[in-house]
């Protein structure tokens, strides 16, 4: 094929794809009651530095790895604590929507065990597949956690931390 024509399986522009880990959000029960949202996008990227803002023109998420492991341990123990993700509503988690949505069940124990609990990510949705410039934050995803089950009087709290797939094209 000439030089000149651009095959089937080429890019106009090459696509750098990294994993980049991101920073720690601690979440907390306390008096029993969680509800809370992490929004994931390149701001939460531990290595989000000007240089990739420099470097490349535009960036995509295409997948993520979650990591949730209990940070101390639950006074009162009672209930699991669900964790799920969200690709469209940033609103706080409800009974409802926790008890229908695919999720990580994290039991409120009393002892620290050195478990982790898991879930992955892969970008499906059109728009989540967009190139979007360097400069623009995107929030494609959203990490919720809902207490359930719990004693009034339970207390302790959860780690979320991982890792985001980003591709980047389009040097500067």
């Amino acid at each position: 094929m000439p030089a000149s024509h651009l095959g089937s399986k080429r890019s106009v522009s090459k696509v750098w794809t990294f994993d980049l880990p991101i920073t720690s959000a601690a979440q907390t029960v306390v008096a029993g009651a969680l509800a809370a949202t992490v929004s994931v996008n390149v701001q939460s990227l531990i290595a989000r530095s000007a240089t990739f803002l420099t470097l490349f023109q535009e960036y995509r998420i295409v997948g993520a790895r979650f990591r949730i492991r209990v940070l101390t341990p639950f006074t009162t123990p009672q209930g699991i604590i669900s964790c799920y993700l969200n690709e469209k509503l940033s609103s706080a988690p409800t009974a409802n929507e926790s008890a229908s949505s695919p999720r990580v069940e994290v039991p409120c124990l009393a002892y620290t065990a050195d478990k982790c609990y898991f879930i992955d990510w892969v970008a499906r949705d059109l728009l989540d597949l967009e190139f979007t410039p360097s400069a623009t934050t995107v929030t494609p995803l959203y990490v919720k956690f809902y207490a359930t089950g719990t004693n009034a009087s339970t207390a302790g709290s959860l780690v979320l931390d991982g890792a985001l797939r980003v591709q980047y094209r389009g040097l500067q």
